[in-house]
């Protein structure tokens, strides 16, 4: 009969253990999958659209916002055109957003 007992106890100490080690190891987690990333780069080289082109606020997710940009329009990159498809630009009244670089010439004013 007590070793019976001390199998119970044993077995549900080791089940209480179990049940609590998740939550310590998750504790003071939090989720910023989603955060937007803080801009280090200073966005501050002028450039401006050759024609209508298009931005996305997040790149490869289909649910991005998306828009246009008329022929004209003013925008800043942080560095010199990149020849990637897509390359972060800060666009006034929309902030920094994804632009195709071969759209735009230097801003020379």
């Amino acid at each position: 009969m007590k070793r019976t007992i001390q199998t119970v106890v044993l077995a549900a100490s080791a089940a209480g253990v179990f049940a609590v080690l998740p939550g310590c190891q998750n504790r003071n987690h939090h989720d910023d999958t989603n955060r937007p990333v803080a801009a280090t780069a200073t966005f501050s080289t002028p450039y401006v659209a050759t024609r209508e082109t298009e931005w996305v606020s997040v790149l490869n997710q289909p649910n991005a916002e998306r828009g246009r940009l008329p022929a004209g329009t003013r925008v800043y990159f942080d560095s010199s055109l990149s020849s990637a498809e897509w390359q972060q630009a800060r666009v006034e009244n929309r902030g920094v957003v994804y632009v195709h670089p071969a759209d735009f010439r230097a801003d020379v004013r």
